[in-house]
């Protein structure tokens, strides 16, 4: 629209420090196929600096390219309002130049099987190479991959304690994420649910929003103006990793 103007937090500027990518190849016995993994460090990061809170991304190639949440990182902790963490970016393409290599409406559709992926391969493996904590991350993730961010953190909140759904697909599989929150322990997860009202997960997210907030979770949960699109979900990457992330007064 015409009043539309980008959040200052997508744009990149010169003048600050910028953390790096690196780009790892995850081979998964489990799943049989090898994807790309990129790895966020911030600036500043030393193996001998204490231990990184790290959050997970799933669609990570798309939400480097179209979410632009690396120019949205490097901001954020430059400007103290969140502290450095290590954000891992899980690409479901098996290669990132394919997009008929993706993996995302198996991995993403309620799977034990890429959940165990993550858990009992990738996980042994990032703590190895990167000096993240072992305590739960945050996992996040838009449309399919919000389901799974929610699924992820119900299932194990050992190793995922906080989840964070854009526009995410509750209605998936007869809407069964919703009879698995019910199991879970409110004490130990943390939710972020944001949607869109043109065309989006509306119904669905609301619908959770007051499932969670009835059993005692802490939740996060936010409606705006428009649809289920990356230009939406940008807009919100710094509400999330604030949520979570916020720099300790």
């Amino acid at each position: 629209m015409p009043g539309y103007s980008p959040s200052r937090e997508i744009q990149e500027r010169e003048g600050i420090p910028h953390g790096r990518i690196d780009t790892l190849l995850f081979r998964s016995d489990t799943l049989g196929r090898t994807h790309p993994v990129m790895v966020y460090l911030p600036s500043g990061y030393k193996k001998g600096m204490g231990e990184y809170k790290s959050i997970w991304v799933t669609d990570g190639g798309e939400y480097l390219s179209l979410g632009l949440m690396k120019t949205i990182l490097d901001n954020l902790i430059h400007d103290g309002r969140i502290q450095p963490i290590v954000a891992v970016f899980i690409d479901p393409r098996t290669d990132p130049r394919d997009s008929q290599t993706s993996k995302r409406m198996d991995d993403y559709a309620l799977s034990a099987r890429f959940l165990n992926a993550l858990v009992m391969e990738l996980r042994p493996r990032l703590l190895r190479e990167y000096h993240i904590s072992k305590t739960p991350a945050v996992i996040m993730g838009a449309s399919l991959g919000g389901l799974f961010a929610t699924y992820a953190a119900c299932s194990r909140p050992d190793v995922f304690g906080g989840s964070a759904a854009q526009s995410p697909a509750y209605w998936w599989n007869n809407r069964s994420i919703y009879d698995l929150v019910k199991s879970g322990n409110p004490k130990t997860l943390k939710f972020y649910i944001d949607t869109g009202t043109i065309n989006d997960a509306q119904a669905e997210s609301s619908a959770m929003n007051n499932l969670l907030r009835d059993l005692g979770y802490q939740v996060a949960y936010a409606e705006y103006p428009e649809g289920h699109n990356w230009v939406n979900w940008r807009a919100r990457i710094d509400d999330v990793l604030e949520y979570f992330f916020r720099e300790p007064e």
